[in-house]
């Protein structure tokens, strides 16, 4: 009897060895680099991932249209965490979940953000959408590879719901529009930081532990078995929340003070890192 129970025991230990884990990674300063390249050391490390069966996904505050490129050309087949989570799905098909700031929502946020210099920024399946190209953003285009319609008319007269609504100014000011934010928006909205200039408003509670949390319940795959990867204080939530959170080297203090693995630094291709940490 004990030498039965033994094996029952050593078949268990064996399958929960072996399910499968779910890697999410963060974009910018995770997954690229300041050039917004994928390093050929992360390709690596990402198709060794996927060949030991494991399921990598990309979860960014970017918007599908500059991350749906970046999806393609890892050769990736999985679900999306868009927009700090608003939005989960496969590219081209309709959303598995997605929660949007409402028409009323964005008016109101806008009314407060048009009393700064900064640069607005909205978003539907037409495209990205800005108010003014500024020192801080007439490099988008460009850096992001994509088309972004800048005018102030079109923005002032948004008649629809939006993913998020992104503002990004001067950095030595952006702590004081987002405490100004919170002070007048107080628990309507969460407001994060997501690079040093720029913040970013959704729906209250929508964060990217949100996204993944809903993910996993479509994928059928365990918190336990989540391995989330980031760097930014939009990471934070998720980091926290995984299973094994992990924070590249060059992450702030808040972040790594949640994470239970430091990876080297974006500039030391840490998602190199991940297949020792995963299977070692």
């Amino acid at each position: 009897m004990m030498a039965r129970l033994h094996i029952l025991n050593s078949q268990h230990h064996q399958m929960q060895m072996t399910k499968t884990q779910l890697i999410a990674l963060d974009v910018d300063g995770t997954l690229l680099g300041e050039d917004c390249c994928i390093p050929q050391a992360h390709r690596d490390a990402i198709e060794y991932i996927r060949k030991q069966g494991d399921i990598v996904v990309i979860a960014t505050g970017r918007p599908l249209l500059t991350t749906v490129p970046l999806w393609d050309s890892l050769g990736l087949d999985t679900p999306i965490v868009c927009f700090d989570g608003t939005w989960i799905g496969y590219p081209n098909q309709q959303a598995l979940y997605e929660h949007p700031l409402s028409c009323e929502d964005v008016q109101d946020i806008l009314v407060e953000l048009q009393r700064g210099d900064g640069a607005i920024s909205l978003y539907n399946e037409s495209g990205w959408f800005m108010n003014r190209a500024t020192q801080w953003t007439k490099h988008f285009p460009k850096l992001y590879n994509t088309t972004i319609h800048f005018g102030e008319e079109q923005i002032q007269q948004w008649t629809e719901p939006s993913p998020k609504v992104m503002y990004v100014c001067d950095p030595d000011l952006l702590q004081t529009m987002v405490d100004r934010i919170h002070s007048i928006f107080e628990d309507r909205f969460h407001v994060v930081t997501s690079q040093f200039d720029r913040f970013e408003i959704h729906q209250p509670l929508i964060t990217k532990a949100w996204g993944l949390e809903r993910l996993i319940e479509h994928l059928n795959i365990e918190r336990e078995n989540v391995w989330a990867v980031g760097d930014s204080a939009n990471d934070f939530e998720m980091i926290r929340w995984a299973g094994h959170g992990c924070a590249m080297g060059q992450a702030s203090d808040l972040v790594k003070n949640v994470a239970t693995h430091i990876l080297p630094s974006i500039d030391n291709a840490g998602l190199s890192a991940l297949p020792d940490l995963l299977y070692g």
